[in-house]
């Protein structure tokens, strides 16, 4: 192999690293973006499959997404917005954690307290809520 081969070579194989090193960056930064509740259900495999009684498998999210859906009020969002909300990968999270266990509030009894980064501003309590000291990380 002459010096000329060698190089083109060797430029081939760092364009492919820097190409390969790219798309790495571009899926991190992917998977970081804001998305919709039921995109994270998809991305994050938080759906369960049920078999109908037709016979049928159909993927279903998961109780707690849907359980998290109605304490931080996405779907009076999607109807009143015209659009799902979007939240990041943490803010999903922490709502799913919201609506899996209730806390012990100042009146001595548990409530489940939604994310206020998850909270849509349609929800009915929605603008109420945010600007209460209930549910603010300490």
């Amino acid at each position: 192999m002459s010096d000329k081969e060698k190089k083109a070579a060797e430029a081939k194989a760092a364009k492919a690293k820097a190409a390969e090193k790219a798309a790495a960056k571009a899926a991190e930064a992917k998977a970081k973006a804001p998305d919709t509740p039921d995109g994270w259900v998809k991305r994050l495999g938080k759906q369960r499959t049920i078999k109908l009684l037709n016979g049928k498998k159909v993927k279903r999210p998961d109780p707690i997404h849907l359980a998290a859906a109605q304490l931080h009020g996405w779907d009076d969002h999607r109807h009143h917005a015209g659009g799902h909300m979007r939240l990041t990968q943490a803010d999903y999270e922490k709502a799913l954690k919201a609506a899996e266990r209730p806390v012990l509030c100042d009146d001595g009894k548990h409530h489940y307290v939604p994310h206020p980064g998850a909270l849509s501003e349609h929800h009915p309590h929605g603008k109420s809520f945010k600007a209460s000291k209930i549910g603010q990380e300490k």
